[in-house]
């Protein structure tokens, strides 16, 4: 969902349970990094106009500060994905 994360608006971004963070942020630290910093300037109140762009801004905090510490204590799961390392270190999902 990450490349679509971008498009959602604020009730789609309110209604993701802040213990979920695999719902919209990537894997990767510098995904999560770099997502959080595309939409942390979309929904900054102070250059977004929508009435709920504060709750939404603080939400995404709260989904990053998650999705930060689940990657950190190796606790990120998507639901349906497997994700599998082969003996050459590459990782598939």
């Amino acid at each position: 969902m990450t490349n679509d994360a971008r498009r959602l608006g604020a009730e789609a971004l309110l209604s993701i349970p802040v213990d979920e963070p695999e719902r919209i942020f990537p894997r990767s630290e510098d995904g999560i990094k770099q997502l959080f910093r595309v939409l942390a300037g979309q929904w900054h109140p102070d250059k977004c106009a929508d009435p709920r762009a504060a709750a939404v801004f603080t939400h995404i905090r709260l989904l990053r500060d998650r999705a930060d510490q689940k990657h950190a204590d190796g606790s990120w799961a998507v639901p349906g994905v497997l994700a599998l390392s082969a003996t050459d270190g590459k990782a598939y999902e």
